[in-house]
């Protein structure tokens, strides 16, 4: 049985490779601020200047890109790549959900800026438990008033539907 008040955000970037290019003639100026490897593969922190003075700070497993913001804390909620964009959007449907569950928490600021747009309760399943220390320690994430749990998604999903129909059947 669905719930009804329940959004889903699915964050899936592991499979999209992002490659920044300059349109400006100077090229970004990359700093790799953290790097660790687990058996997930290659997480990186990376902060890149484009032109005189806009900032980004990046997450990338590996080649890919999993989450970025702004450096400039005026620009905590504007979000540099779209895809992030249509995720904060369902803050603003009608009538806004009250609960969402977001797989994949990326750098964390979907999670943050739908608290601060009024959702009560976001749940995050993030799979790679480094994301989420990274997320706190680069991103300034804090997981309350936020549920993160660090599990695989399909099988927490699994679980939860085969419990539901279990007891749908009783």
């Amino acid at each position: 049985m669905p719930i009804p008040a329940l959004a889903c955000v699915l964050l899936v970037c592991r499979s999209s490779t992002c490659r920044l290019r300059s349109t400006s003639s100077r090229e970004p100026a990359f700093t790799l601020l953290a790097e660790e490897e687990n058996a997930l593969g290659t997480l990186r922190v990376i902060d890149v200047t484009v032109g005189h003075n806009m900032q980004l700070r990046l997450m990338a497993l590996d080649n890919s890109v999993i989450g970025a913001q702004y450096t400039d804390p005026s620009l905590e909620f504007s979000t540099p790549f779209l895809n992030f964009a249509i995720h904060q959007s369902i803050a603003h449907w009608t009538p806004p959900p009250q609960r969402v569950l977001q797989l994949g928490l990326g750098v964390g600021t979907v999670p943050k800026y739908l608290s601060a747009a009024g959702v009560q309760h976001v749940h995050v399943v993030e799979f790679n438990p480094l994301v989420l220390q990274f997320a706190r320690s680069h991103f300034n994430f804090a997981p309350h008033p936020h549920t993160v749990l660090v599990a695989d998604a399909l099988d927490l999903l699994r679980t939860r539907s085969s419990n539901n129909s279990s007891s749908s059947s009783s």
